[in-house]
């Protein structure tokens, strides 16, 4: 059985009233009308629950590869020490003078902000006579170590290490403000050369303001000076009363 190819046509129509016939296969014509089909994607059939469990247990097991780098690649260099940065220096030493000049000093973890964030939570600070400074942990390590504040360099391990200096323990403002941005969690704070964590910030903040304080303890030394005075007194007094009232009986 033969047919006429469809792509010969044209070529038919050319010769005219020829009469000229091309036979060609039956399994020709087939597979040029099959190229001409577009492919579809074949559908993916999940792999039955028996033959899943089959091929995990028939995965391998790979001893895991606990050689150092250095005995896995002998092409390895080591790393220079550059030494410190000029501009981490300069930097670290004004950390210092903040660190000795304030006496409140805060610590927060820093979420994720934009600079413009940023900017706008020191502006905020700033109104308040309170400075926000961000180092990184290089500067703070330099900062903090061999001082009498070394012990907050695990608060200084983050990439962005946040630090709020005030010469003035403004508490109240500084728990008002904390509120009014939640990209910074305060951790601790150093008041008056003692740590304080939140906790203890929050009771801090419930006693009356330190000249308060002092004035009634002065009240109280004053109260056992005068209780003590009295005491002491009071035999003498008696005792000048009744000579008094002697002296005027043996005048009468």
């Amino acid at each position: 059985m033969t047919r006429l190819v469809p792509k010969l046509w044209p070529f038919m129509h050319s010769l005219g009233k020829s009469k000229l016939k091309i036979n060609v296969p039956f399994g020709v014509y087939v597979l040029t009308s099959r190229a001409n089909q577009t492919s579809q994607p074949r559908k993916y059939t999940e792999v039955h629950f028996r033959r899943k469990q089959m091929l995990a247990v028939c995965e391998p097991i790979l001893m895991k590869d606990k050689r150092l780098p250095s005995e896995k690649c002998f092409n390895l260099t080591p790393i220079e020490d550059r030494g410190i940065h000029p501009l981490d220096k300069l930097l670290a030493n004004d950390m210092k003078h903040e660190l000795k000049t304030s006496h409140m000093i805060c610590f927060f973890h820093q979420n994720l902000m934009t600079n413009r964030e940023k900017k706008g939570v020191k502006n905020m600070f700033e109104h308040q006579d309170m400075y926000l400074r961000y180092y990184n942990p290089d500067i703070a390590e330099l900062a903090l170590i061999g001082t009498k504040w070394e012990s907050a360099l695990h608060l200084c391990r983050q990439q962005d290490v946040t630090v709020l200096f005030s010469a003035k323990p403004q508490v109240s403002k500084l728990l008002k403000l904390t509120k009014k941005c939640p990209q910074l969690v305060l951790m601790a704070a150093i008041i008056n050369d003692r740590f304080m964590s939140l906790d203890d910030l929050k009771e801090y903040n419930r006693l009356p303001n330190l000249d308060t304080l002092r004035a009634h303890l002065c009240h109280t030394l004053s109260l056992a000076t005068k209780s003590m005075t009295d005491k002491t007194l009071y035999p003498i007094l008696s005792l000048t009363n009744n000579i008094d009232v002697y002296v005027k009986d043996q005048n009468k």
